[in-house]
């Protein structure tokens, strides 16, 4: 039987990024905090969507511009949320003053969350970030959401910015999208050799190799991220093998998505025991965007009989 809703929370996603990570993304970083900074001044609440394909950096964007010291200045109040589909306002606006005041709520009405929100916002400038947002359904939803904001704040120059794949819910929420493109092969380059490179000797036939193997991420800097990672360490007949026609990655059309997720399952197969493969598998019985309890989590390893013993300890939960 699969773990209930009930034991494990909803994260709360953190807002920290290292920036060295990064790359490539200048030019759209510096576009969006100019929207930013310098909006109307008639604007009360500005919604700015991030969109772009799976893998592509939209997360890693909202992040430096979350911790940008000029965005900091700015704005008084930050709150950042994961969510993947719009809730219902009150829901919303709990997040947010949970957020604020890094309390849970006890069960409150949603005037008093209002009102509290009121104290906490009043008077002062704020950004929202609502990351990885993949359904606005209904709209009204949204439209509610929105007009309680700006009935709770009227300080002008308020900010949400909304990263999400979907174009559908960026045109739901604002007009003017910021799409992030596909990244130069330079700068995918870039992000796989520092995945690939870390530890022992680089030679110009895997630096070759390695080019023609980026060329497979199309744009994406997660797949680099990741088939640099999957290689790092690895003989030269492995890069081979990704080179010479493996059916996960080879013939993929130029939209990149496909690919990405072949990369990904790639890099599962790539796992080196069966066992890791059944405890990686394990995860999908939990809904998206839940956070774990390690104890918890390999008792429920110990209970599908996924830990084995091995050399160095024959407990299970150090095994986990």
């Amino acid at each position: 039987r699969g773990p209930s809703r009930q034991i494990l929370p909803v994260r709360e996603t953190d807002s920290v990024v290292v920036a060295s990570e990064v790359v490539g993304r200048d030019k759209d970083v510096a576009e969006i905090k100019e929207k930013m900074l310098n909006m109307r001044e008639d604007v009360v609440l500005c919604t700015i969507p991030i969109v772009g394909l799976g893998g592509s950096g939209k997360t890693a964007v909202a992040k430096i511009i979350f911790n940008d010291e000029q965005i900091k200045q700015h704005f008084e109040k930050r709150v950042w949320l994961c969510l993947p589909e719009m809730l219902e306002t009150k829901s919303f606006l709990e997040l947010m003053l949970e957020s604020l005041t890094e309390r849970k709520l006890e069960v409150q009405s949603r005037d008093i969350i209002v009102k509290k929100l009121q104290d906490e916002l009043g008077g002062k400038r704020y950004l929202l970030v609502l990351d990885d947002l993949w359904r606005v359904d209904p709209t009204i939803l949204w439209h509610d959401f929105l007009d309680t904001l700006k009935g709770i704040n009227t300080f002008r120059g308020n900010c949400i910015l909304v990263t999400t794949r979907s174009e559908r819910v960026a045109s739901s929420v604002a007009v003017d999208l910021h799409t992030l493109g596909k990244l130069a092969a330079d700068h995918c380059w870039s992000i796989f050799k520092q995945r690939a490179f870390v530890d022992g000797e680089v030679t110009e036939e895997l630096v070759s190799m390695g080019n023609r193997i980026v060329e497979m991420c199309k744009g994406l800097p997660l797949a680099a991220s990741v088939l640099g990672g999957l290689l790092r360490n690895k003989e030269k007949h492995e890069w081979q093998a990704i080179l010479e026609g493996n059916p996960l990655v080879a013939g993929e059309d130029d939209s990149g998505q496909s690919s990405l997720k072949k990369i990904l399952k790639l890099s599962y197969f790539y796992l080196p025991s069966p066992h890791l493969k059944k405890c990686f598998a394990y995860f999908a019985m939990f809904p998206k965007d839940f956070e774990f309890e390690k104890d918890q989590l390999i008792q429920l390893w110990m209970a599908e009989g996924y830990l084995h013993p091995c050399q160095k300890t024959t407990v299970m939960e150090d095994v986990g």
